[in-house]
């Protein structure tokens, strides 16, 4: 049972300013260099879940919610975390490859129309 002041754990991984600059346009976002481990102290309870300060802003967590955003353990935190960036990295994937069925279609449709 989860009780107020109770810590809780969440795994994330950022670049520290997130993107390369040309000037005043961003080139990419920079990989991820390195995963931290944040401690959340939960704020209230409900019936329903609960409540964790995350940096000033209140987070509620369902009590049986599958996904969460915070864990009681560390490892449930970091399974999640990689759980997360797979699922980021299938969506990616897919995108990925209708992107390029697509251009292959317009380049198909491109030929086609210059020999005419």
């Amino acid at each position: 049972m989860i009780v107020v002041g109770q810590k809780l754990f969440r795994y994330d991984g950022y670049a520290d300013d997130g993107y390369e600059w040309d000037g005043e346009f961003p080139l990419r976002r920079r990989a991820e260099k390195e995963i931290s481990c944040y401690e959340l102290r939960v704020t209230r309870t409900t019936v329903c879940g609960y409540f964790v300060d995350f940096f000033g802003i209140e987070k509620f967590i369902h009590r049986f919610w599958h996904k969460k955003f915070a864990y009681e353990t560390k490892e449930q935190a970091i399974d999640a975390y990689l759980r997360r960036k797979r699922c980021q990295i299938m969506y990616l994937e897919h995108s990925l490859k209708r992107a390029r069925e697509a251009l292959d279609v317009g380049a198909t449709q491109a030929m086609s129309l210059a020999c005419n």
